[in-house]
């Protein structure tokens, strides 16, 4: 699957609240920005979208911890 357009979303309590990331595409790289909170654990959330509509959602809780 080549990636046609992806999403990303970061949560700093617990997936309650989604807030998106700014998402860069060059070649064949994607890199998404994410605002770090001053301490907590963060949860992270991509959308990957492929040019036949196939579509994958992967959320990691805790995915890694500031502080």
């Amino acid at each position: 699957m080549t990636a046609e357009s992806v999403r990303f979303w970061s949560s700093a309590d617990g997936g309650k609240t989604w807030k998106a990331a700014t998402v860069k595409h060059s070649g064949s790289t994607w890199q998404a920005s994410v605002h770090n909170p001053a301490s907590g654990a963060v949860a992270l959330r991509s959308e990957v979208t492929d040019a036949a509509g196939d579509r994958s959602v992967e959320t990691v809780y805790r995915a890694y911890a500031i502080g």
